[in-house]
């Protein structure tokens, strides 16, 4: 860091902690940017347990499913696998002059 960004963050510091005086959300902000371990947000960095990530995830798809089954087929198309299978075995059985 050089002389004048130095002199900037002291300078934007003080004008921070002088405003804070009428509005403490100016040194909140200061805070939580400065020592995020100790006064940053918290919402993000809270663990869940097995059965609450469960539970999420069930409600996240029984939403998606309200919201957009609509644009889903009635029934779900056939992996993968099973279409190479089957492709094959229409081979096998139409090709009898090998």
């Amino acid at each position: 860091m050089n002389r004048a960004e130095a002199e900037f963050m002291q300078g934007a510091t003080e004008t921070l902690q002088a405003a804070s005086t009428s509005n403490p959300k100016h040194v909140q902000w200061l805070l939580s940017r400065r020592f995020p371990e100790l006064y940053g947000r918290r919402d993000n960095v809270e663990a869940k347990s097995p059965e609450d990530q469960a539970a999420d995830t069930a409600a996240l798809r029984e939403l998606l499913l309200d919201r957009l089954g609509k644009f889903l087929p009635d029934e779900p198309p056939a992996p993968a696998a099973e279409l190479g299978a089957t492709s094959e075995q229409a081979n096998d059985k139409g090709d009898t002059h090998a």
